[in-house]
């Protein structure tokens, strides 16, 4: 039997509570995500699959309700816990792909591991095999504003990897990509899959939460799961990680 990895219990998120901009951004939700599936948050913009994302990965905090992270509600955890949890857990790709620029590919994707007990030619190890799986060791020394759409995908993948988490989440990973790149990331988080890495993607894409290898799709409006009930999609035993 798959173990439950994630679980909100009636989790709401309000920004500026109580002021005249006050936004109720996601309102009493509750799901539960299994190990090794992937699932897709799916809604339009405005929809709160972002925040959902965001209280999932512990970046951000619940106004009520529980987040529990393989079986430990971390809602109201102290920052240093959740930081440690961040770390260990997950591994974050997010839209804008958050390189830092005029610093070189391996040094990007080292970064989340340099404050840890980790050695630096252990990290360096490590960051030359993930980029060297994606492809794209060549461009270990390049600074990443040199680098195409597609490269930066690919090196936010790296960097989403160091640190071996056992869970993946996605912001709209196709946003600034085309159809060719797109279909490259599929493959690439496909291949996560089969390693057994958890995968939440938030996306409005249809060329992501159409594809075969999602388990699961989340309908997100307003806010609330538009389907109670979320869709069940049979994983394909046959398909393989064609990089």
């Amino acid at each position: 039997m798959m173990s439950i990895v994630i679980k909100t219990e009636n989790v709401t998120k309000v920004f500026n509570p109580n002021l005249p901009n006050e936004v109720k951004a996601v309102t009493d939700i509750s799901i539960e995500i299994e190990n090794g599936e992937v699932v897709v948050l799916k809604g339009p913009s405005g929809s709160g699959k972002t925040t959902l994302l965001s209280l999932i990965g512990c970046m951000s905090r619940p106004t009520e309700g529980s987040i529990i992270v393989n079986g430990k509600d971390v809602a109201r955890l102290p920052e240093r816990f959740l930081t440690k949890i961040r770390q260990k857990t997950f591994g974050f790709v997010f839209q804008m792909f958050n390189l830092i620029k005029g610093v070189n590919v391996i040094e990007n994707v080292m970064l989340p591991l340099y404050p840890t007990d980790a050695k630096l030619f252990v990290i360096k190890k490590r960051a030359e095999a993930i980029l060297d799986k994606l492809d794209i060791l060549k461009k270990r020394d390049f600074k990443t504003q040199s680098l195409s759409a597609g490269e930066q995908q690919r090196v936010a993948i790296a960097r989403a990897l160091i640190n071996e988490p056992e869970i993946i989440l996605a912001d709209e990973p196709t946003a600034h990509l085309d159809t060719k790149l797109s279909e490259d990331l599929i493959k690439i988080l496909r291949g996560l899959n089969e390693d057994r890495k958890t995968i939440i993607i938030a996306t409005h894409d249809p060329f992501v939460y159409e594809k075969a290898f999602v388990h699961r799709i989340i309908e997100m409006r307003d806010g609330v799961i538009k389907n109670p009930t979320p869709q069940i999609i049979p994983y394909p035993e046959n398909e393989v990680w064609d990089k």
